[in-house]
């Protein structure tokens, strides 16, 4: 899949870290699951109709103020040239020493 969007012209976009808003688990679910362990550089992935987004969304933000992190659009992230993705989603310049998963 990643190979045909490539060949079609499109920049493949993956997350790094899943708020798993989609299962409706409550807004602290997804505060926790948005905010421990997420780094500058990491794709956050929220649905725009999951059923608690509004109530976590603030806290979530703030959390990431405090951290020092500033949220910017997925283009300014992207890297330029020949990338490869790791299993987390991550792009790496191509030859690039990719870290083992956790």
């Amino acid at each position: 899949m990643i190979l045909t969007a490539r060949a079609e012209g499109y920049v493949p976009v993956q997350w790094s870290v899943d708020s798993l808003d989609w299962k409706n688990k409550g807004a602290q679910d997804m505060i926790s699951r948005a905010t421990q362990r997420v780094q500058s550089g990491d794709i956050v992935l929220f649905h725009n109709d999951s059923k608690y987004i509004l109530d976590a969304l603030p806290a979530i933000l703030k959390s990431y103020q405090q951290q020092g992190l500033t949220v910017v659009p997925v283009g300014q992230l992207l890297l330029t040239g020949e990338t490869t993705l790791d299993v987390q989603g991550k792009q790496h310049p191509v030859g690039a020493t990719v870290p083992e998963v956790e």
